[in-house]
């Protein structure tokens, strides 16, 4: 993974499969991207496999969903 201190945007992959009871388990981050397209070629990729990502926007006021 990339140094996340600048305004950038974090792709995990949910594995609903994984204890509910760690959550911690059932994402995991894949890729660490700075603009919307390399999110949506990482996106389509993940979801031809028929795997669900979440992207997540990690700047320096903070995280959100």
């Amino acid at each position: 993974m990339e140094d996340t201190s600048r305004n950038c945007f974090v792709v995990y992959v949910r594995d609903e499969t994984k204890s509910l009871h760690r959550p911690e388990t059932v994402e995991r981050a894949v890729a660490t991207c700075s603009d919307a397209n390399e999110i949506a070629q990482i996106r389509q990729r993940y979801r031809r496999s028929g795997v669900r990502c979440i992207v997540r926007s990690i700047c320096e006021t903070g995280g959100s969903d």
